[in-house]
Order: C-alpha cells, then structure tokens, then sequence
C-alpha cells in the first residue's frame, strides 16, 4: 500500500505547500527527496519542485504556484497525494462537490514538431477517446470522418472521428467505433498512462509510448495520522481517512457551518471554513 496524504487548499495564493508533519517522519522517515515529482493522476500533467523546511514544516517549493496555475486549482479543493517512488507523487484532484476533477488533457509540442499529448486511462474511455481541447485546430481536423491509430508495434486500426457537441466553447472531438478494440488488443487498462502522437507527415495518431499502472487503479489507501486537538479549530495532521469513503463528507463539513447573521445584513448564508 503506497503512503499517502491528504489536503485542502485554503491559500491557492501561496508559493508553497505544507506536508503532514507525521507523513514526513512515518513515511519518508526524514529523508527528504531531491527534486520530487508531482504527477497528475489524469491529464498528463508534471511538475518538478523541491521539498524545503519553512518554520517547523516542510513544504512543496520552487514550482507549487505553478501546479496551482497549470491545473487551475481553487480554495476547498482536496488534494490527495500518493507517494509511489522514493521522489514521485501522484496528485488526484476532488472538487467541493465530492467529485473528482477531471484535467484538460495537457498538449506538448517540440520545436514544431508532431504535437502529442499525455492522458491516463480511465472508466470512461471505455468506448472512446476524447481529444484535448485545441488538439482538433494543431493537427489540422476539419470535420468527421475517420482516422487510422497506430500501435507501438506498427498495427494500424481504422477509427471513426466525431465532433463531441458537448462542449460549447471549444472544438473537441472523440475516437469511437474502433477505439475499444484497440484497447483491448493493446492491452491498455485502467491506470495506464498513454502518450498519442499525430504524425503529420502520415496522417495518423501513433500511440507512442506506454506507461503500466504499478498499482490497482481504485486502491486508495488509508493515511495513518495525527489525532484532533481539543479546543482546536480542527485536526492538527489530519486524520484516519480513506479518500474513497469521506472525501464527501470532509469536503461537505468544510463548507456547512453557517455563521450568524447580524442585524440589518441580507439573508444570503455567511459561511465559515473548517481548517485542516
């Protein structure tokens, strides 16, 4: 079971982040990683920073304004972080809401060459494969048609390309009739990350390269910390949580405690914040 953390975002303004006093001793034992990764559990997205104490912390520096800009992070939302090397974590994202945030999938381009991007195989490309916003304009799409896929090891597979209407602002379409058996005979599971690279001198998406999952992609592990402070504002570490079961209801917590409304103001709820 990978060690792991949990945090809401009450400052998205602050150039660092703070890590749990007790993961830092229990599960990285002191030894602080040089320049650890963060990696986005879906989107493809990746950031290089560093680990340096900031009073009695240690704290996400160098870089952690630019995870909060890249992904649009925001106040109250979860953060949950699994550390599954000595120097990588995989961050997963949950909304106020209780629900996961789903990532625009990041396009990389390399001195004007093919552009490719990065996305994490999920539940929900069972049947298709949706392409990043602005991938369409980058590769020249103009409408439907079809689009031939090329595996790692050169097979090629005819797929059908479809305008996705669910998307007002932007141009976005989809892989379908022909994506779910590529997958199977790729072998392409949940929890795999997949680089697709449009080769414009072909015409055709290669599927470039393929990270396995090292763990079960629906294993969310409980974090073994710090217990609530009496007279406190909330838990000093954290808690015992498994993110699968309570994100709701942490997230829920943070946000129903209606302050008290003072003579002469309006009727809309004043809310307050528990802090974590």
């Amino acid at each position: 079971m990978a060690p792991s953390f949990f945090k809401i975002l009450l400052d998205p303004s602050s150039p660092h982040l703070s890590l749990p006093p007790d993961f830092i001793t229990m599960q990285l034992k002191n030894k602080i990683p040089n320049n650890p990764i963060i990696k986005s559990a879906n989107g493809g997205y990746c950031w290089r920073l560093k680990i340096k104490q900031i009073g009695e912390s240690y704290c996400f520096v160098n870089g952690w304004n630019n995870v909060v800009d890249d992904i649009n992070l925001v106040f109250g939302d979860f953060l949950f972080f699994k550390l599954v090397d000595q120097c990588t974590f995989v961050m997963s994202i949950y909304t106020p809401n209780g629900c996961e945030k789903i990532l625009t999938p990041k396009i990389y381009h390399l001195c004007g060459d093919d552009p490719f991007f990065s996305t994490i195989i999920k539940k929900s490309h069972s049947n298709i494969l949706r392409f990043p916003g602005g991938f369409a304009e980058s590769v020249g799409i103009k409408g439907e048609g079809t689009m031939r896929m090329k595996s790692c090891d050169g097979k090629e597979c005819v797929m059908s390309l479809k305008f996705d209407k669910s998307y007002r602002t932007t141009i976005r379409y989809y892989l379908s009739c022909g994506w779910p058996r590529f997958r199977r005979e790729n072998g392409l599971l949940e929890g795999d990350e997949c680089v697709f690279k449009f080769i414009r001198s072909e015409g055709k998406l290669l599927l470039a390269k393929v990270t396995k999952n090292k763990l079960p992609f629906d294993e969310v592990p409980a974090t073994k910390v710090g217990k609530r402070v009496r007279g406190g504002s909330g838990y000093e570490h954290g808690g015992d949580v498994n993110v699968a079961h309570h994100v709701d209801e942490l997230v829920k917590r943070s946000f129903e405690m209606p302050r008290k409304r003072l003579r002469g103001q309006s009727c809309h709820k004043k809310w307050g914040v528990l802090y974590f």
